[in-house]
């Protein structure tokens, strides 16, 4: 903080800043081509692309972009010269995860008492270009905010932010997560059979009262999902990715939010909140996968609704039988999930609902399943 300047002025100069970052010229970062993703394996076919020629006006850009300054709550702007030192330059080695618009990567940063272990998200682009390219530094925007909300910031299991940088790059820094050796995400584990009963439980009511904490700040996630969520070395959930947070914050209506990725048609979509009802419905799938030991591809509501809903019913539970749970608790946990998918506003739990649901199914698992086995 500037010792000449009073906490208004501070205060007014951050505003300033935030506003400048959200509406940064896109296209200074997205023409950059080691900014460009040439393909993503959370978007379709017809976006791929690459055209070189489109970068030529753009092969002078001056940097800053936005000229940058670091953020209350102890939130530090890193030089583009230290994010790339703290990645080894963003190479495949520090590389673990693909992310719904960016990466993740593993980072170091080192100072004089010792180093510290960081993971970094980046935000990419997308050529021939989609409506996420336009939004980018809305999100890192949006993000940055979301991740101060104080009862956010400290949930322990949302990643707790550090820092960012935005002058040549849209990138966030974050504590690492777990120390020693890289966590794996929670999507590769799924089908694990040393992945217990009780760490699948653990997870989904550590879920529950992330998406509990959203809700009840009017906030949507819009990032449920396996493959966006990591492991601790105690099997605790951290979310390090929200989707379209970014989108569903701006829009109200139905014909304004984009669609999510589990939630295509508007037939299933009739009074609001939209947004909130996406959020439990992907919850239902990640139940879904947890106690039924299948990772499921991104389907079209309508194919969930035809394949897998239908597939039971008040006899049949969805819980795999190597977890040799009561039948009863595997009906309930069973029905949970399955009225998770039942998007219609009367037919579907609220978030209060599943956190109640699962705190007393918890009472009825078998303490033999509750032991950790380390995979």
């Amino acid at each position: 903080m500037d010792l000449n300047s009073t906490p208004k002025e501070e205060d007014e100069n951050e505003s300033s800043f935030m506003e400048r970052l959200k509406s940064a010229p896109w296209k200074s970062y997205c023409f950059q081509k080691d900014m460009i993703r040439p393909r993503s394996p959370y978007l379709p076919r017809h976006v791929y692309g690459f055209h070189p020629d489109i970068f030529d006006a753009y092969q002078n850009q001056s940097f800053p972009i936005v000229r940058a300054r670091d953020l209350d709550g102890g939130v530090k702007h890193y030089s583009f010269d230290e994010l790339m030192k703290m990645t080894d330059c963003l190479n495949s080695t520090t590389f673990l995860c693909y992310t719904v618009l960016g990466t993740l990567h593993r980072g170091t940063i080192h100072h004089e008492s010792g180093r510290r272990d960081v993971l970094v998200k980046t935000w990419e682009f997308f050529l021939p270009f989609v409506w996420q390219s336009y939004h980018q530094p809305t999100r890192i925007h949006d993000e940055l905010n979301l991740l101060r909300v104080s009862e956010i910031r400290s949930h322990p299991n949302v990643v707790n932010l550090i820092g960012f940088h935005c002058e040549r790059r849209l990138a966030v820094v974050y504590d690492y997560v777990g120390g020693g050796e890289p966590r794996q995400l929670l999507h590769h584990i799924i089908p694990c059979d040393n992945f217990t009963w009780g760490d699948r439980m653990k997870v989904a009511n550590e879920m529950a009262s992330v998406l509990e904490t959203f809700h009840n700040k009017g906030l949507v996630h819009s990032g449920v999902h396996s493959k966006t969520i990591l492991l601790t070395e105690d099997k605790s959930a951290v979310v390090y990715d929200f989707g379209q947070f970014s989108y569903f914050k701006h829009r109200e209506t139905y014909e304004e939010i984009v669609k999510n990725l589990y939630v295509y048609d508007r037939k299933y979509l009739d009074g609001p909140p939209w947004s909130m009802r996406c959020d439990i419905f992907a919850f239902g799938i990640l139940l879904l996968e947890l106690i039924n030991k299948q990772q499921y591809p991104d389907l079209p509501l309508e194919i969930w609704d035809e394949s897998i809903i239908l597939n039971y019913d008040l006899k049949n539970s969805a819980v795999d039988y190597s977890f040799n749970i009561n039948e009863k608790v595997a009906l309930r946990i069973t029905t949970l999930a399955i009225d998770c998918l039942k998007v219609k506003l009367d037919e579907q739990p609220t978030i209060g609902d599943i956190v109640r649901e699962l705190k007393d199914l918890m009472l009825h698992f078998p303490p033999n399943k509750l032991q950790k086995i380390s995979y």
